[in-house]
């Protein structure tokens, strides 16, 4: 499939409309239809705001032989990097945090950049809260 029948795809997948996605790209509408149409393509730096609001990856999207979408996920070295700094048990937690969201998120209420978006605070959330809760720890 390629990117512009990706585009699209993924955009009705969301429950978006081209004003709603031109919006979080900050281009108009008609450029969102000439991509979409396969006239023009989206600029590198707003290929990542794609893909993140479109909740799957630039190599998804510019990679014709792929055919299934790429749903973001908690990184897994993102996780590692997590578990290295403050160890197994923040790690995991914050993995379970992550997930139970998820699910609870899994419906079609809310756009999946949304939710994408309220997941990665909630583990900013968490790495903070942990962070202090150490630090108030260790002077104590």
């Amino acid at each position: 499939m390629r990117f512009p029948e990706k585009m699209k795809k993924l955009r009705l997948d969301n429950r978006m409309t081209r004003a709603q996605l031109s919006k979080i790209l900050g281009v108009s509408t008609k450029s969102i239809q000439m991509y979409e149409e396969g006239v023009n393509r989206p600029r590198e730096k707003r290929m990542q705001l794609l893909a993140d609001a479109l909740n799957t990856t630039v190599d998804f999207l510019e990679d014709d032989s792929l055919d299934k979408p790429v749903n973001h996920t908690l990184d897994e070295q993102y996780v590692e990097e997590i578990r290295q700094k403050y160890g197994d048990h923040v790690a995991e937690s914050m993995e379970k945090l992550y997930y139970s969201f998820s699910v609870f998120f899994s419906g079609d209420s809310i756009p999946n950049y949304e939710k994408d978006r309220l997941l990665k605070m909630l583990n900013k959330l968490y790495i903070t809260s942990s962070e202090e809760y150490k630090s108030v720890n260790e002077a104590g």
